[in-house]
C-alpha cells in the first residue's frame, strides 16, 4: 500500500503546481486508486511489470532515460504485491466536488507559502 502512496506523491511531484488544481489530473489519480481498489490482483500484475524497471533503488519511467531514485526500491513494490495478493476487491471511491475544491484551495495556499500539512 505504501507504494501506491509513493506513486501518487510522485505523480504530484512531477506535475506542475497548476496540475494540483486540474480536475482532469485529480480524476486520473482517483481512477488509479479505484483500479487498485476494485481489481487488486490486476493492479498487482501491473506492479509486477513495474518491479522489473528497478535497478537498485532507482527505476525508469517508460520512454525516459532519467532514473527516479527511491528510498526503498523493490521492497516497497514487494510489500504492495503481498498486500494486493490478499486484498479482496472493494467498491470504487466516488468524486466529491467539495473535497476537490478544498484540496485545490489547500494546494494553492501551500504552494504560495511552501508549507506542508
Amino acid at each position: 500500500m505504501r507504494l501506491l502512496i509513493h506513486a501518487f506523491c510522485l505523480l504530484l511531484a512531477l506535475a506542475a503546481p497548476a496540475a494540483a488544481l486540474d480536475e482532469g489530473f485529480a480524476r486520473k489519480v482517483l481512477d488509479e486508486v479505484n483500479l487498485a481498489r476494485t481489481s487488486p490482483r490486476a493492479y498487482g500484475a501491473y506492479l509486477r511489470d513495474f518491479r522489473g524497471r528497478f535497478r537498485g533503488k532507482s527505476y525508469l519511467l517508460p520512454g525516459s532515460s532519467t532514473p527516479v531514485r527511491t528510498r526503498e526500491g523493490r521492497s516497497a513494490v514487494d510489500e504492495a504485491l503481498t498486500f494486493l495478493s490478499r486484498q479482496k476487491p472493494l467498491p470504487p471511491l466516488s468524486w466529491s466536488d467539495g473535497l476537490a475544491a478544498a484540496a485545490a484551495e489547500l494546494a494553492e495556499e501551500q504552494g504560495r507559502t511552501g508549507d506542508t500539512g
